[in-house]
């Protein structure tokens, strides 16, 4: 018997997809693998690197007043910051210079 060509071809393509098929698999279960074992970690610590930093800044300022209109701050160097509604001038009665 004669095998048909076009059907030798055919299987021959079949299984040709079905290699790229899982080559592809192999490539995301390569790439998900990194995600795991590098890519979180590293993120991970970026993430709490970025919270203890923003920790430290949030405690290097001492909230020292607030109100309904505006907040006041003592910062590090020991000057005070103030912003609200009125935060281009200081508090009435205040001497220094402000920020």
């Amino acid at each position: 018997s004669v095998s048909n060509p076009l059907t030798f071809n055919l299987a021959a393509a079949m299984e040709s997809a079905a290699h790229l098929h899982r080559l592809r698999d192999a490539a995301i279960d390569v790439w998900r693998e990194w995600l795991v074992v590098v890519h979180k970690p590293r993120r991970l610590a970026i993430v709490k690197e970025r919270d203890e930093h923003r920790k430290r800044i949030s405690r290097a300022n001492a909230n020292i007043a607030a109100g309904p209109d505006f907040s006041l701050a003592l910062r590090n160097n020991g000057s005070i910051a103030n912003w609200g509604v009125e935060y281009l001038t200081p508090l009435h009665g205040t001497q220094g210079d402000f920020i």
